[in-house]
């Protein structure tokens, strides 16, 4: 039992070291809350594997090597997002595995190599060379009582802590494992949860029936990644977006959007889009808003079109059960969901299937119906990580006038797929010209892509994306304005009101 203590009083005191390479660095001195979250939550992974392994030192191991796992997923995280690890990434740790390729690489090939290979040799180590220590029944039930007591003292620690729910302020002033626990378990309570039922019931999509309104079929394009990143740098050709520019002096409105997400986090640009609700309204739910929705009915876009008689489609090459869009969309009300299963899996660029498929996806949908289309279609041409893929000198000469900005890899990739995204944008309003009643097409970004050697060379700091609702009937009226995600939802609703009568007009 000497040895348990021993190896229990040295991790805790060496867990300490990982979150001084942590960034943003938490401040010391910190609060008892949250010094006693860390030590709990360490001595809880430590009795947990003891209670399985009985070696007290390979449990010190691997709760220290659980630490830093965290301490270097949320630098990469940071590096890349400019966001620390937050409490809703945890519930995304498994997309990691089903998805590697999203993820793993921004780790750096360093960590993604070394990790394993020094947890399999510790592992072996430890094992062949610590003795296992036989526990009694007793000691057994006991160290459960201990583990039952670690954590409703740290649910109760994490209530008390005084949150301003910006995770890098948390981080700083609580540490890592305090914050998490603090996100996690306050997210939970009744009075959040009342709030966010009270932010839904608000929503600008909770709108009545009205008849006798115009119905142009309603085409909302999510692009991956998009904004004009022609404002990188003057080296990068200006008809790399010909046909956006194009579409923008003919939209009825365009410019700027406000999301809230920086280089990934789809799905928070998605939600204030659909649901027209501001991403601060929805406290901690905002940074994985389908989390803790799943058992909600969600008023968006898509319920609002269905009440009014349309078809509602999402479109999406990639799997449907990511970010548990298969229980979300159908409370959102969307009639049908194509997802990666519908496409050819071949036919791509780069890594992902590309926008012309979707656009393909786009008119088919369009000529299968006898009723009005709304149409939610999400793109992955555009998404990294970057890095991996390679450019060449016949690149550079088709996307900038003059030397690109160094390192410009990343940017050369990102610049090749907008370069088609904006093709597909001409073949898809040409086809909809073509169309004998009116559709309205929205274009806009998600965020910008994560390209943070390219921030740091060019000094850019502007997180937003840009957008364009254009209709293909209606070219006149152009107004050019700056909105946030959410606006875009309210907006497009907007189209669907009957214009005022004669009378209501003078």
């Amino acid at each position: 039992m000497i040895s348990l203590f021993i190896a229990l009083v040295l991790t805790l005191i060496i867990s300490f070291i990982p979150e001084w390479f942590l960034k943003p660095r938490p401040n010391l001195p910190r609060s008892v809350a949250s010094i006693a979250i860390h030590i709990l939550t360490l001595s809880f992974i430590f009795n947990t594997i003891f209670l399985l392994i009985q070696r007290p030192y390979f449990s010190g191991l691997v709760a220290l090597g659980t630490l830093c796992v965290f301490v270097i997923v949320s630098n990469a995280k940071f590096k890349t997002l400019r966001e620390p690890l937050v409490f809703s990434d945890i519930a995304m740790f498994s997309q990691a595995f089903k998805h590697p390729r999203l993820y793993l690489p921004f780790l750096g090939i360093v960590p993604a190599i070394a990790a394993p290979i020094i947890a399999g040799a510790l592992i072996f180590l430890v094992i062949k060379y610590e003795p296992a220590i036989t526990l009694s029944l007793w000691s057994g039930l006991s160290l459960v009582f201990v583990l039952i007591v670690s954590m409703w003292l740290i649910r109760l620690f994490s209530l008390k802590l005084d949150l301003v729910q910006d995770p890098s302020i948390d981080i700083q002033k609580y540490g890592l494992l305090a914050s998490l626990w603090g996100y996690s378990w306050q997210a939970k309570t009744s009075h959040h949860q009342d709030q966010i039922k009270a932010t839904l019931q608000s929503s600008p999509m909770r709108k009545p029936v009205v008849e006798e309104v115009a119905r142009p079929h309603v085409i909302t394009i999510q692009s991956e990644s998009f904004f004009d990143a022609r404002r990188l740098h003057p080296s990068i050709k200006t008809s790399l977006l010909k046909n956006f520019d194009q579409l923008c002096s003919e939209s009825k409105l365009s410019g700027r959007l406000n999301v809230p997400a920086w280089g990934a986090n789809t799905m928070r640009t998605e939600f204030s889009v659909l649901t027209g609700i501001p991403s601060h309204k929805l406290g901690l739910y905002r940074f994985y808003p389908y989390q803790y929705l799943s058992s909600e009915s969600i008023p968006s876009l898509a319920s609002y079109y269905q009440q009014q008689g349309y078809y509602c489609v999402c479109i999406h090459p990639h799997p449907v059960s990511f970010f548990g869009r298969d229980r979300i969309f159908p409370k959102m009300g969307f009639d049908e969901f194509i997802d990666i299963e519908s496409f050819n899996k071949n036919n791509t660029f780069g890594p992902y299937i590309k926008d012309a498929a979707v656009t393909e996806k786009i008119i088919e949908t369009l000529a299968a119906q006898d009723k009005p289309v709304f149409i939610f279609a999400i793109t992955m041409e555009n998404h990294g990580p970057l890095h991996l893929e390679k450019t060449t000198e016949e690149d550079i000469a088709r996307l900038y006038d003059e030397s690109p900005p160094q390192p410009h890899n990343d940017l050369t990739v990102y610049l090749r797929h907008l370069k088609n995204a904006d093709e597909t944008l001409g073949e898809l309003a040409t086809e909809l010209k073509e169309l004998s009643g009116e559709a309205v097409l929205c274009l806009y970004g998600d965020h910008i892509p994560s390209m943070p050697d390219i921030y740091k060379a060019t000094g850019y700091e502007d997180d937003q994306t840009d957008y364009f609702i254009w209709s293909n009937k209606d070219s006149s009226n152009h107004e050019s304005k700056e909105l946030a995600a959410e606006q875009l939802a309210e907006y497009l609703v907007s189209l669907n009101v009957p214009p005022p009568s004669r009378s209501e007009s003078l």
